[in-house]
């Protein structure tokens, strides 16, 4: 629901969510135990910081901490249903949209984020997850 709202209103949807308490719910969601959840949070922080900016710059820092302790995969063999991958996907993901919104105050977190893609690339669970998903017919 929040996604379709972004979209859909844009920066209009900056003036009704400043009035509820959207990073509270944020928060707590990506703060949950359970990575489906985190998983949603992940990818609409990224909206947010794309459609609505205002509402994440005062908490950048905030938000690329949290999207770095997301950015992590596991074996295949103990993520049978890849939820940690699509997870670090959007948070991956979100990390791009912060770049493009505040390219000065996002770029020293840059260096880190690059450092963590790297590794995650070398570490070669993204092909075995390449491979799983190829049996979808994406």
């Amino acid at each position: 629901m929040f996604t379709s709202f972004i979209k859909v209103l844009k920066d209009q949807a900056e003036r009704y969510m400043s009035a509820s308490d959207f990073k509270l719910l944020f928060d707590g969601c990506l703060e949950d135990q359970e990575i489906v959840v985190r998983q949603f949070v992940l990818s609409l922080v990224g909206e947010v910081a794309k459609y609505c900016p205002k509402l994440v710059f005062e908490h950048i820092e905030h938000y690329a901490q949290n999207l770095m302790l997301n950015m992590t995969v596991l074996n295949p063999d103990e993520d049978p249903e890849s939820n940690c991958e699509m997870a670090c996907n959007n948070a991956t993901f979100s990390v791009g949209e912060f770049a493009i919104a505040f390219p000065n105050e996002f770029s020293p977190y840059v260096p880190d984020f690059a450092t963590r893609i790297c590794d995650i690339m070398e570490s070669g669970y993204v092909v075995k997850f390449q491979t799983k998903l190829s049996h979808y017919n994406l």
